[in-house]
């Protein structure tokens, strides 16, 4: 529906016919018998990203799959998206969450070990300066960077981008892939 909806007021906005009108119309309506008045944003493709990995794409592909509770910073910056145990022998998994048509953040300026690079999302020298960011923060953060350095060091670590798929503006599933970190 959201989708549907950007797409009409798009078209709307650059050609104001009466077709379009129409389809604008119509499309408005589709979108309010569904979601009321939630205003029409990206919040929802995110949210299908993030449901789609939590819900769906995790636990069919890695089943026990205990999820970690991560401390949260105030901007949201310098942090994982998700963390999940997947093994009693200090193996994790990071899940970057990206929605239908998002795709991985632009380069960055490392830190830690990858200071003085230009990091990308899905390379170990992202994970690096993420870890190491935490490490700074202290606290529980700092803890669960010296596990995540130590499994990253001990080859325990994987890395995935889960991005929801969607279908006229339905969901339509997820798909999982394996960053090479190794």
């Amino acid at each position: 529906m959201s989708v549907d909806l950007s797409n009409a007021e798009r078209a709307f906005k650059d050609d104001p016919s009466p077709q379009n009108h129409s389809d604008l119309d119509t499309a408005t309506g589709a979108y309010r018998d569904q979601l009321a008045d939630i205003p029409n944003n990206s919040k929802h493709s995110e949210r299908l990203g993030e449901e789609a990995s939590r819900l769906h794409a995790i636990p069919k592909i890695f089943p026990g799959a205990k999820y970690v509770d991560l401390p949260r910073t105030p901007n949201g910056a310098n942090m994982l998206d998700d963390l999940y145990e997947i093994g009693d022998d200090g193996s994790y998994l990071v899940v970057e969450k990206k929605g239908p048509k998002a795709n991985l953040n632009p380069p960055r300026l490392g830190a830690g070990p990858a200071a003085n690079m230009m990091v990308k999302q899905g390379t170990r020298p992202y994970l690096e300066t993420i870890f190491h960011e935490m490490w700074k923060r202290g606290g529980k953060d700092r803890q669960l960077a010296e596990k995540l350095f130590d499994a990253l060091e001990d080859k325990k670590l994987q890395y995935v981008p889960v991005k929801g798929k969607e279908s006229a503006g339905s969901y339509d599933g997820s798909v999982l892939e394996y960053f090479k970190i190794y």
